[in-house]
């Protein structure tokens, strides 16, 4: 299966999936591919919030999404090939059912990144906050050992130091 941001559609074998072209049905298509080869496959469901975050679909109200992808999810073209998961046809989540290994793009998945604008997940952290992070951590570590570090009455707080 091979994603074409040159043809705005999606190859199955030798034939194009839909016969005309829908930017934003697309767009839609490329963010569950993407999420699907990115992520496992038990994370890599896409929220109406993560869609309403596409170029062509920001700032279109949750209605608005909801209807598009209810539609697209009653065309044909989806239904008879059974290319998209989802729980609730109008509210999601949706998942692209394709193996990750099966999808494929026509331009290199930084830029697929890029023409949808999504980021990853990940946030930095500055070099600070993790060196503190770090000797706190180790030095909690080497008084629980020593059985220096208690825990309170509760049993949730073990930043009690004892015989410091």
């Amino acid at each position: 299966m091979l994603l074409s941001f040159e043809q705005q559609n999606i190859r199955l074998g030798n034939a194009w999936l839909f016969s005309n072209r829908q930017v934003m049905r697309f767009e839609w298509l490329a963010l569950l591919a993407l999420k699907r080869i990115s992520v496992p496959a038990d994370q890599a469901w896409v929220t109406l919030e993560d869609i309403g975050r596409l170029p062509l679909w920001a700032g279109k109200m949750k209605h608005h999404i909801r209807t598009n992808i209810g539609r697209y999810l009653g065309a044909p073209e989806l239904t008879r090939r059974h290319l998209v998961d989802t729980p609730s046809r109008w509210t999601g989540p949706y998942r692209f059912v394709a193996g990750p290994l099966l999808i494929e793009f026509d331009i290199p998945v930084t830029e697929v990144k890029k023409r949808l604008r999504v980021r990853d997940g990940r946030t930095a952290t500055s070099r600070k906050k993790l060196l503190r992070f770090t000797a706190s951590y180790t030095r909690s570590q080497y008084l629980l050992f020593q059985g220096r570090l208690l825990a309170s009455e509760n049993g949730d707080d073990l930043r009690q130091l004892y015989g410091r």
